[in-house]
């Protein structure tokens, strides 16, 4: 497009197509179901949920061949194994 090339509108879409979509939404139902889990035990636990949270999107985007549980239970690992460093940093 930036180069004269010709082009089509379907160009753009090129990585929306149904099967990353929808999984990509389920990812953000699962992250919305986690979030109320964590303020329906308290305000403290969301604390704790929120560096997990911070990886998902990322873990996903890289690597998505994986299944959501998967992506989740990456992503808490990750989380939970540098949570104190990662809070001071994000906060």
């Amino acid at each position: 497009m930036d180069k004269g090339e010709d082009f089509k509108t379907v160009d753009f879409f090129y990585y929306f197509n149904s099967e990353r979509i929808k999984k990509a939404l389920l990812l953000v139902l699962a992250n919305v179901a986690v979030v109320i889990l964590a303020l329906l035990l308290c305000v403290f636990p969301v604390f704790y949920v929120m560096i997990p949270l911070m990886f998902v999107t990322p873990i996903f985007v890289y690597n998505p061949e994986l299944s959501i549980s998967e992506v989740l239970k990456t992503a808490f690992g990750l989380g939970h194994k540098k949570w104190g460093l990662l809070f001071l940093l994000a906060s």
